[in-house]
């Protein structure tokens, strides 16, 4: 069983309910939006946490100005600029480096060749120095896929922040 956008308790749900357990649940997952007791809850029932939206879903149509734009983040990019690499790839190791399944799209021939070298440990890994950094200095906690056409529905998963603090 794969799911997607469900939270511990209705995951808690399915596992009691069905004769086979879920492998994988999708959720978006970035330093603003870490997931970190939803991905504590699935390594303890053995449930991939697969990432999708790593890089902030910047083309996103339903976008507002104000939006953070974690690409652009400072922390992000100081990372970036110790490592000589770019923001997304930090984005991606964030990712691939807490031991997750990480969905990324581009249709851009450079950023794909860009997005395979990040997967390549030999090219870097971020330290615990860099997490640390990144879970300390980044104070923004923000969701692209809100789902808002559905948050009045009785299982909108997204109800409690609690996921996303470190």
């Amino acid at each position: 069983i794969g799911l997607s956008n469900f939270n511990e308790e209705q995951i808690e749900r399915i596992i009691q309910i069905c004769k086979y357990k879920p492998v994988v649940n999708q959720v978006e997952i970035h330093p603003y939006c870490p997931q970190i007791q939803l991905e504590i809850f699935c390594k303890k029932h053995q449930i991939l946490l697969e990432a999708y939206a790593p890089l902030g879903a910047k083309n996103r149509q339903w976008k507002k100005e104000n939006d953070p734009e974690i690409l652009e983040d400072k922390t992000i990019k100081s990372i970036a600029d110790k490592y000589n690499v770019h923001p997304a790839s930090v984005l991606l190791r964030y990712i691939i480096d807490r031991n997750l399944v990480c969905v990324v799209k581009s249709s851009n021939h450079e950023r794909l060749k860009q997005n395979f070298h990040s997967i390549n440990e030999n090219q870097f890994k971020l330290d615990q120095e860099d997490f640390n950094k990144i879970h300390n200095d980044i104070q923004i906690i923000f969701r692209y896929h809100q789902l808002q056409e559905r948050r009045h529905a009785k299982e909108y998963p997204f109800k409690h922040w609690k996921d996303f603090v470190p």
